[in-house]
């Protein structure tokens, strides 16, 4: 995101581009009173502005001044991949308007906001909300079958809101669970070889598949699969992590055939190193 400003006054002119560098958004926003234009996006730019506006409630100083600004956001994904383009958002502003991230993330969209620890992450890291508060350390997590990790894009855009409605309004022992699942975090990032990580995996997503009542993604779609295809986010959409013994090209000809072009090593994922 950069933010620049321009001769007029009492004006936010805001645009963000897609990874081709196109304007998927483009809205105007008057700085005192803070308020969207007529003239912009309505849908987009209401959740912009409650953004905005919450950041400027925590600290009333942050666009307090009646000058010109022009604020543009570039993707380095395409939007509909669901790699955190609202929690990476929600991060910058938090940082342009001098706030605490994590504040501005519980009084916007809610949730556990790990997604904004991974939003300004430098490093590998495990979170957690305990008590309300937000709990994140830095870990060494370089696994030697990285090669044997990759995923894939599933095209079935999730609504993180609703996946998290939807899961506090399961029953169950939810305390039990999260011990559970705190007990298999620390095994898959102490896993020394795949088969140790591919255990993990299977009993972290047959808990959750229990919880929420809901069909693994393997059993769905890849039953036929010869590695562990693991949902991540909200369940069921976006992107899966794939394990492998085989190596990456006959990986990704198997989800090909399936109808799923996007397949990603774990290089290409955690390093942004893309093949063109």
């Amino acid at each position: 995101m950069t933010i620049h400003e321009k001769s007029t006054t009492n004006l936010l002119e805001w645009r963000s581009l897609d990874d081709q560098g196109q304007p998927w958004f483009e809205g105007q926003f008057s700085l005192a009173p803070l308020a969207l234009l007529e003239n912009s996006d309505d849908e987009i730019g209401q959740r912009l502005l409650r953004i905005l506006k919450t950041a400027q409630l925590i600290n009333p100083r942050f666009l307090g001044k009646p000058n010109a600004i022009v604020a543009e956001t570039t993707l380095e994904f395409p939007r509909n991949w669901g790699l955190g383009t609202s929690s990476t958002l929600i991060y910058m502003v938090a940082k342009w308007a001098n706030v605490d991230p994590f504040v501005l993330q519980f009084q916007t969209l809610g949730g556990s906001a790990y997604d904004i620890a991974c939003a300004g992450a430098t490093a590998p890291l495990l979170y957690e909300k305990r008590k309300g508060e937000p709990i994140l350390c830095t870990i060494d997590f370089d696994p030697p079958f990285k090669k044997n990790l990759g995923f894939v894009y599933l095209g079935k855009k999730q609504n993180s809101r609703e996946a998290i409605d939807y899961y506090r309004n399961q029953a169950g022992d939810k305390q039990r669970q999260i011990a559970q699942i705190t007990e298999l975090t620390k095994a898959l990032a102490e896993a020394k070889d795949l088969p140790t990580f591919e255990q993990a995996l299977k009993e972290h997503e047959t808990i959750i598949a229990d919880n929420l009542k809901l069909e693994k993604v393997q059993d769905l779609y890849f039953s036929d699969y010869w590695g562990v295809v693991k949902s991540l986010g909200a369940w069921g959409g976006d992107f899966v992590l794939v394990t492998s013994d085989v190596d990456a090209d006959f990986t990704r000809a198997y989800f090909a055939d399936k109808g799923f072009e996007v397949f990603l090593t774990y290089e290409e994922m955690i390093y942004a190193e893309l093949k063109t």
